[in-house]
């Protein structure tokens, strides 16, 4: 009779342990609430060639919890989504529903919107996002809005 007891003690804890809210994550090291909500403003697109574009026109991005975004895309404003996965990994699935504004020769909207196509995983280090491209190493480099 004891060892029925013993048993169904242990069973009971580990199911409360391994069920407890507080002790289940999907993802232990996600930091995507620090993505939301925030105006994050396009510093430089580094190239893996260690080609740094430095950014002066405006080009910022806000991600919703709701799986929306809107950007900044020099003289034209969009919409779009995107899609989260495990350990950083993100999805922008579209980005193309834009004002049309002509933002002169000059402009690097294309360049932006290319990029964003190949972005698959985010990275938050204090006030700095870095979405980074298929290949791991070319990124765009932003920083909080004040």
């Amino acid at each position: 009779m004891k060892r029925l007891l013993l048993m169904t003690i242990l069973v009971v804890c580990f199911v409360g342990v391994t069920f407890h809210p507080g002790c289940k994550t999907d993802n232990p090291n996600s930091n995507s609430d620090l993505l939301f909500n925030i105006k994050w403003v396009l510093e430089s697109i580094h190239y893996s060639t260690l080609n740094i574009v430095s950014i002066q026109d405006t080009f910022s991005i806000l991600f919703r919890q709701n799986g929306s975004m809107d950007l900044e895309v020099d003289c034209n404003t969009c919409s779009g989504t995107f899609e989260l996965g495990n350990n950083g990994a993100i999805t922008i699935i579209d980005h193309s529903l834009c004002t049309e504004a002509d933002c002169g020769p000059d402009s690097r909207d294309a360049e932006f919107h290319t990029a964003l196509d190949g972005v698959t995983r985010y990275e938050i280090d204090g006030n700095n996002l870095r979405l980074f491209f298929t290949n791991g190493q070319s990124r765009l480099n932003f920083t909080k809005s004040n």
